[in-house]
């Protein structure tokens, strides 16, 4: 279904956080942000008109011919690229939910209490990232990951026959600009890692043929390595061998013939060193990924709110029954997005993975990786 002009500017500046008023003349009452009204160059508070025959003399003609449509495209950088949908969710009680949460969330160095649980209005938010895999071969696909805008826990959906579900969404943007872009930093940030659990059986078939063929340049070279061996030995009719070159000492024949010989050790073991980097880089994996749309689905969840306690300091979260995967929303790392987190941080309490709250390589001190960029002690990375 095709929507009217009015209706599409209306959500495109609802969705950068304007509130919009119609008119019963057509025209549209506007407040905008400041960011906003400094992007499109017009009052904070405007009415905006889609005719030539508005009764307002002062509003701002905004039908396809006139430069506000043109300027709209400025608020177009990511929610461009955004479809709109609703999903009917079919929930369990919230006793179930309740039991599920303290059945299965629990960390391993903090303790949690279940505080409410309710029904909610949720958004997921579905970025489909496009990705390519290099190595000896070239192999390309499609990841969609879903984002939770309430907590920023990350699925990758393998399932694609939950989207038959969808719906066409009618109801107003309930998801800011600004929502918008911190899930979209956030599947960037979870993806090369969802990218790589994708490849794995690829990745399982790069390291069979690099071991095997590491394996077949290694004998090829040790067999020349042992024939130049013997030829020494043959040559010089000596059984002695030199303990620092592993090579047989020079007797009747000349120092300059033996000389070449140990050169050609030499290179041999170069050679072979250098083979094997270049296997190594050969089937190495390389990953690009792009996120190339997304799909906002509006839907109802069960949202139990939970308080996290860890020594004298405590800390409020939600968790959230997923509707679509009819389980729980996994407790992603705060930090990273890539992990299923079980630990908490002394200072904050985030929820982290055992990568973002391990000890400093460098100094031993433990901290967590969302808390601070860098170790606190010693300052390294």
């Amino acid at each position: 279904m095709s929507k009217a002009l009015p209706d599409i500017i209306e959500n495109i500046l609802m969705l950068n956080g304007a509130v919009t008023e119609r008119q019963e003349d057509g025209g549209m009452a506007i407040i905008l942000p400041q960011r906003v009204a400094r992007m499109l160059n017009i009052p904070e508070y405007t009415t905006l008109c889609f005719s030539y025959n508005h009764g307002h003399d002062s509003a701002i003609y905004a039908s396809y011919d006139s430069g506000f449509f043109l300027s709209v495209k400025k608020l177009l950088d990511l929610t461009g690229r955004v479809a709109f949908a609703g999903f009917e969710a079919k929930l369990p009680g919230v006793e179930k939910v309740s039991a599920m949460v303290a059945q299965k969330i629990g960390f391993d160095n903090a303790t949690l209490r279940i505080d409410t649980t309710e029904m909610t209005e949720i958004v997921y938010i579905l970025f489909f990232v496009k990705y390519t895999a290099l190595s000896d071969e070239k192999h390309e696909g499609w990841l969609p990951i879903m984002v939770n805008n309430i907590n920023s826990s990350v699925i990758a959906l393998h399932d694609t026959e939950i989207l038959e579900g969808l719906t066409e969404y009618q109801g107003p943007a309930t998801i800011s600009i600004d929502t918008m872009k911190r899930l979209y930093d956030v599947a960037n940030r979870a993806a090369p890692k969802l990218v790589e659990a994708e490849m794995a059986g690829f990745s399982k078939s790069l390291e069979r043929r690099l071991n095997r063929d590491i394996r077949r340049v290694y004998e090829y070279y040790e067999t020349l390595k042992t024939q130049t061996k013997d030829m020494i030995a043959k040559k010089t009719g000596n059984n002695t061998v030199d303990a620092s070159t592993n090579t047989p000492i020079a007797g009747e024949v000349s120092e300059e013939y033996v000389s070449k010989l140990r050169g050609k050790l030499t290179a041999i073991a170069s050679e072979q060193e250098w083979k094997i980097r270049d296997l190594v880089a050969k089937y190495s994996l390389r990953i690009t990924g792009e996120t190339v749309g997304a799909i906002a689905i509006h839907t109802q969840a069960i949202q139990c709110r939970i308080t996290i306690k860890r020594r004298l300091a405590s800390r409020q979260f939600s968790v959230t029954y997923n509707p679509l995967y009819r389980q729980l929303d996994p407790l992603s790392c705060e930090s990273c997005f890539r992990e299923t987190a079980s630990l908490v941080c002394d200072d904050h309490l985030h929820i982290v993975c055992m990568h973002c709250l391990k000890p400093c390589q460098q100094c031993g001190k433990t901290y967590c990786r969302k808390c601070q960029t860098s170790c606190p002690k010693c300052k390294k990375t």
